[in-house]
């Protein structure tokens, strides 16, 4: 059973947290997820949970094959232009496990 939608995304019943947990849980098991940010993949978990793919196993298949999509993005982004000398994010980026981030957005021209 999916939250409340007049309460998402404050209540949510043990029913929709084990659905979360098990997409989770899949979605860290992938290679193509596997240097994302643990948190990034769970608020994107919970993100599109929220907007009714409640299935686990559909669910952890789309976040990671988003979130791979934008990282492969990033990366060829990155090797196409020049990082800022700031060293700083660019907006819309993707954060990796280690607290750097891959490029996924614009890249500052």
């Amino acid at each position: 059973m999916q939250a409340n939608p007049e309460l998402f995304p404050t209540v949510f019943y043990p029913s929709d947290i084990r659905a979360m947990a098990a997409a989770y849980r899949v979605a860290v098991t992938r290679p193509i997820c596997a240097d994302v940010d643990p948190v990034f993949l769970a608020r994107a978990v919970l993100h599109f949970y929220g907007r009714g793919l409640v299935d686990p196993d559909r669910l952890s298949e789309l976040t990671c094959s988003l979130v791979g999509k934008r990282r492969d993005e990033g990366r060829e982004a990155h090797r196409t232009s020049t990082p800022k000398a700031s060293g700083l994010a660019q907006p819309g980026s993707l954060p990796v496990k280690d607290g750097a981030t891959r490029g996924g957005g614009s890249n500052g021209s």
